[in-house]
């Protein structure tokens, strides 16, 4: 079939996906220049990608984990801190993936302990977890249209069909000092932290896109001279990235702070300041639309013909949607909770299996016991947003409605998980890529000039497919029939000289 005209899409299909997960951690031994472990108080980690490399067969991804360890020491007032870091290693292997795919990956971390083997040792281990997405550039040609016979009907199909154009990714640090509002004294230490992105905005100038934001950071200070208490800071950031085409219509973002480090300096009048280096990976998935028209069915109404068809897996236009799900988790105490001084929650990467998309969300918890003193507690659970569409990816998921309810020893840990979508419906498109006229199968002579049928349901090409006939002779036989049902219908045979 000699194609006259054609639709041609640039796009990025999905080649693999999968959520990597393993257990990582070390054994790490004090520092002589610190004292004894009595108590930990808590243990912070972050995960930062160091290196991505995508070869034939595989995706690896190496990483450090940086794990900040708060513990009250024997024979010294206030809390220590120690900096351990952990390396790890991600590996997919598919052969499907070739070394000019793209990847995307978002990291994270959950499932953390940290405990004392000894008063000079301490045991840490996390679970660390990567989400892997290959895509790879390819084009797909439409065939609308071809040179055949005359006596050769074609029927013609139009569908909108939605695409990613174009992936890419950037990643950036954030630095800046933060002055806290309160006089804190030379003796503050940060207990804990986090980190989350409030805003995100874009616009297109030129081949530009320029990404603009607002990262949140929660910090929970103490001291020996003040309780505990959080401060709140607010941090601008934008970024300028590229554009993969002209034909991206819509984008959607994610930005994720990876791994960072703040600590303290003393400032003026007791103020504290804040150090931040915060390390952010944004993410960016460009869609576009496209109406494309190919051949969808041929006969002949001389002769048999033999049709091969060319099966695409094409998606519809993306819509974005949003899906918020309510998780809660019951666990232990060690101590009866006399107040609940911080909660933070920490969301994996989604990941889509069969037709629902899972988020583990880790929820911590810091509270100060009857007995006056600081401990922490933490459970993860499972989000499951199901009846998703397979052609979707999404937004960083987003945390709310977090609270802690504590009775006794217990405590019953809740969270809502939200995610924005972009999903797009399954669209099944078997366009015609070569008709082949055959030789008659001898029957042309029997078959009568005219036959009364009933439509029973069936289209007019259907019929005119089943009687080697055509539409418009069809209509033209038939100049009354509406469409409605049930009439008898005449449908002429067709040759050369009335088509």
């Amino acid at each position: 079939m000699d194609e006259s005209r054609t639709t041609t899409i640039e796009y990025c299909p999905v080649i693999y996906t999968e959520l990597l997960t393993q257990e990582a951690g070390t054994d790490t031994v004090i520092p002589d220049t610190m004292p004894d472990v009595v108590r930990i108080l808590c243990c912070q980690e972050s995960i930062l990608l160091q290196s991505k490399t995508v070869s034939d067969g595989g995706v690896t991804l190496d990483a450090m984990i940086s794990h900040t360890v708060l513990y009250t020491g024997e024979d010294r007032p206030g809390i220590c801190r120690l900096e351990v870091s952990t390396p790890v290693r991600f590996t997919a292997r598919n052969e499907l993936i070739e070394s000019s795919d793209a990847c995307t990956a978002a990291l994270y971390l959950s499932g953390s302990e940290a405990r004392t083997l000894n008063p000079r040792k301490i045991q840490l281990r996390v679970s660390a977890s990567a989400a892997v997405t290959v895509y790879r550039k390819a084009t797909l040609d439409f065939s609308e249209d071809a040179e055949l016979p005359d006596d050769v009907q074609k029927l013609y199909a139009t569908e909108n069909v939605g695409y990613i154009a174009g992936v890419t990714e950037k990643s950036f640090t954030v630095s800046e000092e933060l002055h806290t509002e309160a006089a804190w004294g030379g003796d503050a230490k940060i207990l804990t932290w986090k980190w989350f992105v409030s805003e995100l905005d874009s616009k297109k100038v030129g081949g530009k896109l320029i990404v603009q934001g607002m990262m949140d950071a929660d910090v929970l200070l103490v001291s020996d001279t003040r309780p505990e208490s959080k401060e709140s800071f607010r941090v601008p950031f934008s970024q300028i990235m590229d554009l993969p085409g002209e034909d991206c219509s819509s984008t959607l973002f994610c930005c994720l702070p990876t791994a960072g480090y703040l600590d303290t300096l003393m400032g003026a009048e007791g103020n504290i300041a804040l150090t931040v280096e915060m390390s952010c990976l944004l993410q960016a998935v460009f869609t576009a639309s496209a109406e494309i028209r190919c051949l969808e069915d041929a006969y002949s109404v001389s002769a048999p013909t033999a049709l091969t068809r060319e099966t695409l897996e094409l998606s519809g236009p993306y819509r974005d949607t949003e899906r918020s799900v309510s998780v809660h988790e019951t666990t232990s105490l060690p101590e009866a909770a006399e107040e609940i001084v911080w909660t933070a929650a920490e969301l994996s990467p989604p990941f889509l299996r069969e037709g629902s998309v899972y988020v583990n969300a880790t929820v911590r918890a810091i509270l100060k016991t009857v007995s006056g003193e600081l401990s922490s507690v933490s459970r993860t659970a499972q989000a499951v947003l199901p009846d998703v569409t397979e052609t979707c990816f999404w937004t960083v998921p987003e945390c709310g409605d977090l609270r802690i309810d504590c009775s006794g020893e217990n405590a019953e840990l809740h969270c809502t998980v939200s995610l924005k979508l972009r999903e797009g419906s399954a669209v099944d498109l078997a366009p015609v890529k070569t008709v082949t006229v055959l030789e008659s199968d001898g029957e042309e002579e029997d078959r009568p000039s005219l036959v009364a049928v009933r439509a029973d349901g069936r289209s007019l090409w259907e019929l005119a497919k089943s009687y080697r006939s055509a539409v418009d002779l069809i209509r033209r036989t038939n100049p009354d029939w509406d469409g409605s049902e049930p009439q008898m219908l005449l449908i002429p045979r067709a040759d050369q000289r009335f088509l």
